[in-house]
């Protein structure tokens, strides 16, 4: 599957990016604006059948994809699961820290909103970042998404700090009334 614009574009992760995606995951510097400033330990194997099974489990479930650049150089990840049957949620990262800041996440999320909305016929996505992520709270705001509210002590980070989430909602609504947004 491959979705894109002019700007970027997204691709189903498969099993031969594993080595890729252990890369920003056990990076802390990647990994620090979502709570794990020491990175993960990645099981790669597990990883591997992960990827390898998103293949075959059809629409339901968890899907990742990587971002590419228009010239296809992988750049991050992005993704969704499903909550329920028409609630998503999504999470995003631009990992490679040269292509942030250039509009790439803001287009990578575009492209996976609409693929939700008008071909996976989802009516809500919903998404959390952290308090101290203020370039993402823009850019989702930006592209319309609605603050729900602030979760205090929501969990400890690897560093036994707590942290804090917004959590953020778009529904169908607003997508068919603000569709400019999205092309």
């Amino acid at each position: 599957m491959l979705l894109k614009n002019v700007m970027c574009q997204i691709r189903l992760a498969m099993p031969t990016d594993v080595s890729l995606l252990t890369k920003w995951w056990s990076d802390g510097r990647v990994m620090a604006h979502a709570g794990y400033p020491e990175g993960l330990t990645i099981d790669q194997k597990a990883l591997g059948e992960r990827l390898e099974n998103q293949w075959i489990a059809g629409h339901k479930g968890h899907k990742l994809f990587i971002i590419e650049t228009s010239d296809r150089i992988p750049i991050g990840e992005t993704g969704y699961r499903m909550v329920d049957e028409l609630t998503a949620e999504i999470g995003i990262k631009i990992c490679e820290s040269s292509y942030q800041e250039l509009g790439l996440g803001t287009e990578s999320l575009k492209i996976l909103i609409r693929h939700l909305f008008d071909e996976q016929n989802v009516q809500r996505i919903i998404l959390d970042t952290t308090v101290e992520n203020k370039r993402a709270q823009h850019v989702y705001e930006k592209i319309g998404f609605k603050c729900l509210g602030i979760n205090k002590k929501r969990w400890k980070d690897q560093l036994g700090n707590d942290r804090q989430s917004i959590d953020y909602e778009l529904d169908i609504e607003q997508y068919n009334n603000n569709k400019s947004l999205y092309v």
